[in-house]
């Protein structure tokens, strides 16, 4: 019997396809949150970890191909690392829509549009440092975009202090304080990650200089 040639796996196309999921989970996020209503929070959940789903299921064929790679372009380890960094995005985005559901927010603190607007521009941002990190010999190329979501995590840092300091300060509500930070630590958890990915594939290029 002729053994089927498994298809040879792209790990930097790999690493673009899944934080894709992380895009459009943040196009998502901005859609029900730019235009919210409650009946529709359900049916935002539910699209929303699809594609985390779907990301998980991108991770684990990369991981399976990667077990019996022989010589992958980049250190083992650091698929690995890489490839949890990246799903971590999705994950977060997933855990901020079902907390809107859970603790059954009724309305939009009116400066949240500016925290789903940065999560939508932070996550094509680290896409845009994954499609750059395809060609490793341009450290300079992918430096810039590096440097672009370090600087949209430290505008992300900002807002969260601001808003929660001034939540503590104002609202009379303890569950609408515990609610909202829920929801605002998950959002500024998602820019740390993007970041994280960002300077991890600093520490890779450094390897591989």
């Amino acid at each position: 019997m002729i053994k089927k040639k498994r298809e040879k796996l792209n790990y930097f196309d790999y690493f673009i396809e899944h934080i894709d999921y992380s895009v459009e989970a943040a196009k998502l996020f901005k859609e029900f949150t730019d235009n919210f209503d409650t009946s529709k929070t359900r049916e935002y959940e539910i699209k929303i970890h699809r594609l985390e789903t779907k990301a998980d299921q991108t991770q684990h064929r990369a991981l399976s191909y990667l077990i019996k790679d022989f010589l992958p372009p980049i250190d083992r380890d650091d698929i690995v690392s890489l490839a949890q960094k990246i799903d971590d995005v999705v994950d977060h985005i997933d855990k901020s829509t079902l907390t809107i559901n859970l603790v059954n927010i009724q309305t939009l603190r009116p400066e949240f549009s500016e925290f789903s607007t940065l999560l939508l521009k932070i996550c094509e941002a680290t896409k845009d440092v994954l499609i750059a990190f395809k060609n490793i010999k341009k450290y300079d190329d992918i430096q810039k975009k590096i440097i672009e979501v370090n600087k949209l995590e430290q505008k992300g840092d900002e807002m969260y202090h601001k808003v929660v300091k001034d939540l503590f300060a104002n609202s009379q509500n303890p569950i609408e304080v515990l609610a909202w930070t829920k929801l605002y630590d998950y959002i500024e958890t998602c820019y740390d990650n993007c970041e994280d990915i960002a300077d991890f594939i600093n520490q890779v290029l450094l390897k591989n200089s």
